[in-house]
């Protein structure tokens, strides 16, 4: 379920079109959808990182959920450079749709040293992010 189908729209704070897809800002955490056929690297996400700095700033502690509700490519091997830009983040919240992306979680976790956990429902990967962040989910999403 892509973020517009669902009733968390009415929730986000912001929202861009990135090169390599779209990034939805909530008050404690971005869902990012990455358009299909992407090939995601470190190079081509800066937009990204510019715009999660000027959302959480320096010191805001935050959570990062992909919605991987498109088939796309990435390069793992920069996985530690996303994570020195990304220094406040908790954790991360993969959402699955394909065994082929479930697969593609498994290898990335190799690769990845961020705390992280697969989903099938976006509202799931939203509750852990909320768990890890300590949000009170009557006043959250």
């Amino acid at each position: 379920m892509k973020v517009v189908e669902s009733s968390l729209f009415t929730h986000v704070v912001s929202s861009y079109s990135i090169v390599n897809g779209t990034v939805y800002f909530f008050e404690n955490y971005y869902i990012l959808e990455m358009t299909e056929g992407a090939n995601v690297t470190f190079d081509n996400s800066r937009d990204l990182l510019e715009l999660v700095n000027k959302h959480y700033g320096e010191n805001q502690q935050f959570g990062i959920i992909s919605n991987r509700v498109n088939s796309y490519s990435s390069n793992i091997l920069d996985s530690d450079k996303f994570i020195l830009h990304h220094k406040n983040a908790a954790g991360k919240a993969v959402v699955t749709y394909s065994k082929n992306s479930s697969i593609n979680f498994e290898l990335e976790s190799h690769f990845c040293k961020l705390n992280k956990k697969e989903f099938n429902s976006l509202y799931e990967a939203i509750h852990w992010i909320e768990d890890l962040l300590n949000i009170n989910r009557k006043t959250a999403v």
